[in-house]
């Protein structure tokens, strides 16, 4: 069962590394896989209630759904190999803190974020501050994007108008007839 506060998706750290770990392999070949993602299972769990890597005991079966003489086993492997510290009636994740962020660090990020969204929502925003794509037909929008942000300041800060289409031109072309405005200027 999902805890009920996950009001927006986070993520566990994990190490690609982590299922050739000396502690991961430790674990008995035929209990490896479900050791492993019962303490995989753990780190979400951890992440969904900010809880620094301390599971209580009486959380445990919320942390993957499967019988309570399973979930003993796996939980007594994962403590035998060092994936779990256990502390009574709390089980530490071992170094949890170390590759993941704290309940303090999340908060005060959202916090952060939050304050940032709120001033970004009140400035206004400035003309010019990034130059406009240049649809093209061929290659991709990020080869549209790369030359468009190639072009001057100046050039980028020019409003002339297509003498065919009457529409803005961005570094001196035409985005809609593709007229190349200013050469035709220099030229004459």
């Amino acid at each position: 069962m999902p805890p009920r506060e996950i009001t927006r998706e986070a993520y566990a750290a994990i190490y690609i590394s982590a299922p050739w770990h000396p502690k991961v392999l430790a674990l008995p070949e035929e209990d490896r896989a479900a050791a492993f993602g019962y303490w995989c299972a753990s780190l979400v769990l951890c992440q969904a209630y900010r809880n620094d890597g301390e599971i209580p005991r009486a959380q445990l079966p919320a942390v993957f759904a499967c019988p309570e003489s399973e979930r003993d086993r796996l939980v007594r492997l994962l403590v035998d190999v060092g994936l779990y510290e256990d502390a009574g009636h709390v089980l530490r994740v071992h170094d949890y803190l170390d590759h993941n962020r704290s309940r303090d660090e999340i908060e005060s990020a959202h916090e952060r974020m939050r304050k940032g969204g709120r001033k970004g929502g009140k400035a206004s925003p400035k003309k010019g501050t990034s130059p406009p794509l240049k649809p093209t037909l061929e290659g991709s929008p990020e080869q549209s994007r790369d030359s468009s942000e190639e072009t001057s300041r100046d050039e980028q800060s020019r409003e002339e108008a297509c003498a065919q289409c009457g529409q803005t031109l961005t570094a001196g072309e035409c985005w809609a007839c593709s007229s190349d405005e200013l050469d035709r200027k220099e030229a004459s």
